[in-house]
């Protein structure tokens, strides 16, 4: 092979809801209060790409009423298998064809997919902005929660070379995650609809088996979009590498979240 070049695939998330639950990490009650902090209980939450409820659940669980809308079919009913008899409500859609009421929230939530809803570019982008600022109550909020990892893997590199040849690279962020998150609030600013206010971080080294470490990978949209005849003896090979190295492998993580207000908020 010269090269095996993949589109990332957003499907990767709904295609096994309870796999993917299992693999990835949840937040910490820091985190969530963070996000929610000084809302009363009782106010109107939408969560945006709700994936299996990670999120959900603990803002539920803090007195709130959520709206869910998440491209997923079989995400959604994930979490309102897990939600039954709590204030909570579903749309099937993806975020830029939702209309939501206007002015309707006292929160704006997204985890884990902020830039999933700008992905098809800079309009795309533009109008999650405008729609998130539509959203919102004149006081309302958006919370962004991303997770950068801190350096690359390098002891997989060649790995990396020789069963996905392109990437040659350990699966992390190459930016320093103070440059990605400055980034990040830069962006929030685009087109004049929302402005950033607060930033908060938490530092979170995840340590993986070598099984839960491929699990993972598995989960995420460019190593879970590979064909089968590559993605298999791939994760075999760094389930091997991980198993000679001690059996674990430790990924260090900021989650970061960027509180923001309607400009005219």
């Amino acid at each position: 092979m010269i090269g095996l070049m993949v589109e990332r695939d957003v499907g990767v998330f709904d295609r096994d809801p309870e796999a993917y639950h299992r693999a990835r990490p949840g937040y910490s009650d820091d985190v969530i209060d963070f996000v929610v902090e000084g809302l009363p209980v009782g106010a109107r939450a939408l969560e945006v790409a709700c994936g299996t409820g990670y999120a959900t659940l603990p803002v539920l669980d803090r007195g709130l009423s959520v709206t869910c809308v998440d491209r997923g079919a079989r995400l959604l009913e994930f979490v309102a298998e897990r939600t039954r008899g709590r204030p909570i409500e579903f749309v099937c859609a993806r975020f830029q064809d939702f209309e939501p009421e206007p002015g309707a929230f006292d929160l704006v939530y997204v985890a884990q997919a902020w830039h999933w809803l700008g992905y098809e570019g800079t309009g795309a982008r533009e109008d999650r902005h405008a729609r998130v600022a539509r959203a919102l109550k004149p006081d309302g909020r958006l919370a962004i929660i991303q997770c950068f990892v801190h350096n690359n893997w390098t002891e997989a590199d060649d790995l990396y070379r020789k069963h996905w040849p392109g990437t040659g690279e350990g699966g992390g962020d190459l930016l320093p995650a103070a440059e990605r998150l400055e980034r990040m609030r830069a962006e929030v600013s685009l087109g004049g609809h929302l402005v950033p206010t607060e930033v908060r971080t938490w530092r979170d080294d995840r340590t993986y088996t070598a099984q839960g470490y491929v699990d993972w990978l598995a989960t995420t949209s460019d190593h879970g979009a590979l064909p089968p005849d590559v993605q298999h003896p791939f994760f075999a090979a760094i389930k091997k590498r991980i198993e000679e190295q001690g059996g674990t492998i430790v990924r260090p993580y900021e989650v970061c979240v960027i509180r923001a207000r309607r400009r005219d908020g």
